[in-house]
């Protein structure tokens, strides 16, 4: 009764949710209902073909819709009801009086129906096992290809299958109870589908247990008739074409055909969603772009004596800025103002108080600002500038006069810059402490004599601290770096080395490296005769002061 009430409740909410096809459904009963007054052949014919197209067409759809399905259990349902429908069709033109096989067919199509309600029900409780599953098609099709094989070669031709109606006397007891264990089994079937069908949509479900439901209604309504056109037939027909409704109504448009209409949907808004995620990141990356171009120099240092090489190189986390920015100034009387610095932290914030940090070092250059004060107007711009307590900048900054080979220098928590003289060395200068810190020291710049052919290379720590070799912890770190700068930019200095130089440093870390990396690499370039002159009398100005 709990089950009778529950199905009435379904199709209750169908008729609310699906009234168009509910109607379609009454309008096709009552046509096949007046058909069987005109011709109970006609009317048998119309149900059992019914019956056959709604299955074909679960096949074809699950068919066609399987590589978009997260189990096999619709295509199961199709393959294993293809099997019967062809036995539908086959028990319809063996229908009494139809006149296709010879002699009385009449307990012949009754052993198809049994044959095949025995299918059908079977396959029904099998069904709910590949929800969330896959299926080997081949081995299914086989197997109900055999079975269907053997159930028709013994019902028409071996006459092996037992007897079900026999003329006069009506149904056999073979038959009656036949439909009352292929009704339990559908009872079953419901039980299964309940336990196993909590992945199914709620109205997928509800319409296949309606559907199991009105099935065993059919099955029982067999159970009654003596004539194969008497009133239980009639009604037990009609059954079964609205189980079959159900049936396709539950699997083809809520099982397949709506939710492949809503991911085609949610699709195109994917689509529109992704469009509108590539508009901002490239929005975004012109933005990054633009604080990124305010890290380095608009132009090259064009010099008669010093040469400058440049690389800048985004950490693998290309979108994550970082603060590194170096800038080059051509001063007057021979003079180059040298920075290289960072920031702390990622993003926006940092790239921004580089950039900020940059332009002002090279304002306050063009200035004439003497180098202490200079160092200590930056400090004061991060401490003031900052996003928080914690963020502070390095940076190592030196003043070249190629006339005299003289470097003042000024190292605020940077890494060592690396002299290049033939050999190798670190500049020996005081390390004062980070900007930002509000510190009262007074970092004085420390005064080197360059060699002849001098070159100086200045970094960030991103070129020390990626890794010694793939899958390691170890730091790349400043020794490591000495070596390769031995095997890359000695005895000279070149572009190609520079570039082996960074290629060698990726190569250990086993890929880009983590942070950004920027690096300068200056070096002197062959004088002329007028240099010489100029250098020799700068020196004479100088010993004469």
């Amino acid at each position: 009764m709990r089950s009778v009430a529950t199905t009435f409740g379904y199709v209750a909410d169908l008729a609310r949710r699906r009234p168009v096809g509910l109607a379609l459904l009454v309008v096709a009963l009552a046509g096949l209902w007046a058909t069987s007054y005109y011709s109970y052949l006609l009317f048998h014919t119309f149900a059992e073909l019914f019956y056959a197209v709604v299955a074909y067409g679960i096949l074809i759809m699950a068919w066609n819709l399987r590589t978009f399905l997260d189990d096999d259990y619709p295509l199961f349902l199709g393959v294993s009801l293809f099997f019967v429908a062809t036995l539908h069709v086959l028990h319809a033109v063996a229908y009494g009086g139809m006149g296709v096989f010879p002699g009385d067919t009449r307990n012949l199509s009754t052993q198809l129906w049994i044959a095949l309600s025995a299918m059908a029900a079977v396959s029904l409780f099998i069904a709910p096992r590949f929800i969330g599953r896959r299926m080997r098609l081949a081995l299914v099709a086989a197997v109900y290809l055999a079975v269907t094989s053997v159930a028709v070669a013994a019902i028409v031709w071996w006459k092996v299958f037992p007897v079900c109606y026999v003329a006069g006397q009506g149904l056999t007891p073979f038959k009656k109870v036949s439909e009352y264990v292929i009704s339990g089994i559908l009872i079953v079937a419901i039980g299964v589908l309940l336990r196993r069908g909590r992945n199914l949509r709620p109205s997928t479900r509800r319409l296949l247990v309606a559907a199991l439901v009105v099935s065993v209604a059919s099955e029982l309504s067999f159970t009654e008739y003596v004539g194969v056109y008497s009133a239980f037939n009639l009604i037990g027909h009609l059954l079964m074409v609205v189980s079959a409704w159900l049936m396709y109504t539950a699997v083809v448009e809520t099982g397949l055909a709506e939710p492949h209409a809503l991911a085609v949907a949610n699709l195109e808004l994917s689509e529109q969603a992704a469009l509108a995620a590539q508009a901002r990141a490239e929005e975004t990356a012109h933005l990054y772009a633009g604080l990124e171009a305010g890290l380095l120099p608009r132009a090259p240092l064009e010099h008669s004596t010093v040469r400058a090489l440049t690389r800048y190189r985004p950490g693998e986390r290309r979108l994550r800025l970082g603060g590194d920015f170096f800038d080059i100034v051509d001063l007057d009387r021979g003079r180059v103002a040298v920075v290289v610095g960072d920031v702390s932290g990622h993003g926006p914030e940092a790239a921004a108080l580089g950039a900020m940090l940059r332009t002002s070092w090279r304002a306050l250059n063009v200035s004439g600002v003497a180098p202490a004060t200079v160092v200590a107007t930056l400090d004061k711009m991060v401490a003031d500038e900052a996003q928080s307590r914690d963020q502070f900048a390095t940076l190592v900054a030196v003043w070249i006069d190629s006339q005299t080979r003289r470097l003042d220098l000024v190292n605020v928590g940077h890494p060592q810059p690396l002299v290049l003289n033939g050999g190798l060395a670190l500049v020996e200068a005081p390390a004062h402490p980070p900007l930002g810190l509000s510190l009262p020291e007074v970092r004085q710049p420390t005064t080197i004599d360059l060699p002849a052919k001098w070159g100086l290379l200045l970094y960030t720590d991103g070129l020390i601290e990626g890794m010694a070799a793939p899958g390691t912890s170890e730091r790349f770190g400043q020794e490591r770096l000495i070596r390769a700068v031995s095997r890359t930019l000695l005895p000279a200095p070149t572009e190609e080395g520079l570039d082996a130089l960074l290629a060698e440093v990726e190569a250990a870390n086993g890929g880009p490296l983590p942070d950004d990396v920027a690096v300068v690499l200056l070096h002197e370039c062959t004088r002329t005769a007028d240099d010489q002159a100029l250098a020799t009398s700068a020196g004479a100005v100088t010993e004469g002061t």
